[in-house]
């Protein structure tokens, strides 16, 4: 369905219900079942495979079950919320029609939410995550208390993706996919870029660009934060007219009710961090926190899960850092923090493609942003939400392709375990070893403790 032409639900939480989440264990899913048991609903879930996610729900008393049977649904259930990533054709909600039992998105859940509490939501191609949880610190340290749903674990917020607070404000990752964020009623909303993905639903920029121009128009009296620096952000900041809540960031330093607005100082590197906890900072003095505390809150902030993680030391002695980067861009940005932090040694980047379509859609892009590395290994594609495809010549091997016709270095090495074997037996402690992707690559650790075997 055209995520700018589907009509949304507006499911009811007012009042204590039996809530059946089907995918539990996704970033966004699993908060929200947290808030939901956090506020008085009783919930249950299912999800595919086992996770330390669903280790934390099944903890939290939230009872989790393996796999997708119609069984799995409790006798009273009032309402049954599903990840985009479950189509009809799954057990529980065919289950679900057949009683008559509501069946809502995740979107439309949450959109309930950000009609009760006041929302700012966080959008755009890259940095959602971090900048959600900078904004989360920031309020804390203004006594503002505020609920968090973040799509990635925060030091912070006890090694999780979710915070319950007992002030008014939620402070939400707002994510484009399938039109997620257009079910969202934000108070205040941060675009901090709009850049082609999600393909497999946004066949074409100008339909990702159209996605974010509703989102925005979904800020009816708030205010916007826009990225004057990203074409696309600053072309929708001037669409918005110049209304009094559209504020700018540029290049030069942040805009804010008049005044110059620096960096502030961070413990993790990144110019693109930077400009992310400047973001965090204007939204938080927006809602009255002081421009000290907010500064303060972020001065000591480490990052988060998956994003330029530091993994330890491999075995061979060389440093490894875990990163989330899956598009061109998040790409160059990663290889670029980690040029900053080792600007001396050799910089191995391991590269998980997401989706085939995505990879052949940004091949070109792709093979320029990682020819910033000393070495490239290119994985298999991780392929989500995608079907079996013929191919008499990989993917893979095009992107090494290019990758070498732009001067790089790199090779193809198929399976995880021939992956881990290769970083065991040929880096050193001169080394800095990066992996990147959305898929599985970062569980790559358990093989490392196997030997690569």
């Amino acid at each position: 369905m055209d995520p700018l032409t589907r009509k949304a639900a507006r499911p009811m939480l007012d009042s204590p219900l039996s809530v059946h989440i089907v995918g539990i264990g996704g970033a966004g899913t699993s908060a929200l079942a947290q808030y939901l048991r956090a506020t008085g609903h009783t919930v249950t879930g299912s999800d595919i495979g086992d996770s330390v996610t669903l280790h934390r729900l099944a903890a939290a008393g939230i009872q989790v079950s393996l796999g997708h049977r119609n069984t799995n649904l409790p006798d009273a259930v009032d309402l049954v919320v599903r990840t985009r990533a479950v189509d009809g054709t799954n057990a529980e909600l065919f289950e679900a029609t057949r009683r008559g039992i509501p069946v809502v998105t995740y979107g439309e859940a949450v959109g309930a939410l950000t009609r009760r509490l006041r929302t700012l939501a966080v959008a755009g191609t890259h940095g959602k995550s971090t900048t959600t949880a900078m904004l989360g610190l920031a309020l804390i340290a203004g006594g503002l208390d505020p609920t968090v749903i973040v799509g990635a674990t925060v030091e912070a917020f006890g090694n999780s993706n979710f915070r319950f607070g007992s002030g008014p404000h939620l402070v939400l990752e707002a994510c484009e996919f399938e039109g997620t964020f257009l079910d969202y009623t934000p108070e205040i909303a941060i675009v901090l870029n709009i850049e082609h993905d999600h393909i497999d639903c946004y066949p074409s920029e100008e339909s990702y660009v159209a996605a974010f121009r509703h989102f925005v128009a979904g800020v009816a009296d708030g205010c916007v934060l826009f990225d004057s620096s990203d074409p696309n952000a600053a072309a929708l900041r001037d669409e918005w007219g110049g209304r009094s809540g559209a504020l700018t960031f540029s290049v030069d330093g942040f805009t804010f009710d008049a005044h110059a607005f620096p960096y502030p100082k961070l413990l993790i590197g990144g110019d693109h961090n930077r400009r992310n906890a400047s973001f965090a900072i204007a939204a938080a003095l927006r809602c009255g926190v002081s421009e000290r505390d907010a500064r303060e809150a972020l001065e000591g902030f480490s990052g988060i899960g998956r994003r330029f993680e530091p993994r330890g030391v491999l075995p061979s002695g060389a440093r490894w850092f875990d990163d989330y980067a899956h598009h061109p861009t998040e790409v160059a940005a990663t290889i670029a923090m980690a040029r900053e932090i080792a600007p001396t040694s050799r910089l191995v980047c391991v590269f998980q493609p997401h989706q085939r379509g995505r990879l052949l859609h940004f091949l070109e892009a792709f093979s320029h942003a990682l020819k910033g590395a000393d070495m490239v290994l290119v994985s298999d594609v991780f392929a989500a939400r995608e079907s079996a495809v013929d191919e008499t010549r990989s993917a893979e091997h095009d992107l090494v392709d290019r990758i070498v016709q732009n001067g790089g270095r790199a090779e193809h090495v198929s399976e995880l375990q021939n992956v881990a074997a290769w970083l065991l037996t040929s880096t050193s402690p001169h080394d800095v070893v990066v992996t990147m992707g959305a898929g599985d690559l970062h569980s790559i650790g358990d093989l490392f403790e196997d030997g690569g075997a």
